[in-house]
């Protein structure tokens, strides 16, 4: 597949052993032909009195994947050294759909690693000026302002999953 997705581009997810995604997302591309990102999220981190600017892994222990063939047997998927499973509705496809497939999507466009959204504080609430956490603003569970993220949760395939993502002060 080349570097550039495709009009017509199908998305799936594999869950592997946590701490081993770098090595499934390499495999899976060596193998399989297509493109694969671990999703990173950056966030602040303060030390000695001032922040830097850090980057963890947002879902330990899933690798997304884009390909332009709709059609991989999804036993081939399975044999990728360290998978424990692939992320499916039915026993033969792997695309990913509905919201699973509109965060993947979304993933991908920003190259798997999720930047400081732009933000303020408007009558003691996050409002989210732009950003990944955008269409995400009325979903903020919790704040932590010392640290500077906002707790998402989301689902992929069914599953609840906690999103905690790093934003900045707009008048900074």
């Amino acid at each position: 597949m080349s570097e550039t997705l495709r009009e017509q581009c199908y998305y799936g997810c594999l869950f592997c052993v946590t701490g081993r995604e770098e090595e499934v997302s390499r495999e899976l591309e060596r193998r399989m032909g297509v493109r694969a990102i671990v999703p990173v999220r950056q966030h602040y981190f303060r030390r000695q009195g001032s922040f830097e600017v850090l980057e963890d892994r947002v879902f330990p222990g899933y690798v997304f994947f884009a390909s332009d063939d709709p059609d991989i047997p999804v036993t081939q998927l399975s044999i990728v050294e360290r998978a424990i499973r692939v992320i499916r509705y039915d026993a033969e496809s792997w695309v990913l759909r509905g919201d699973d497939a509109k965060l993947a999507e979304r993933l991908f466009k920003c190259g798997g690693v999720i930047e400081l959204s732009r933000a303020r504080f408007v009558d003691g609430r996050l409002r989210i000026l732009d950003g990944f956490l955008k269409p995400y603003e009325n979903d903020i569970r919790k704040v932590d302002r010392r640290h500077r993220v906002a707790m998402v949760k989301t689902r992929i395939n069914d599953r609840e999953v906690e999103m905690w993502l790093g934003y900045y002060l707009d008048e900074e």
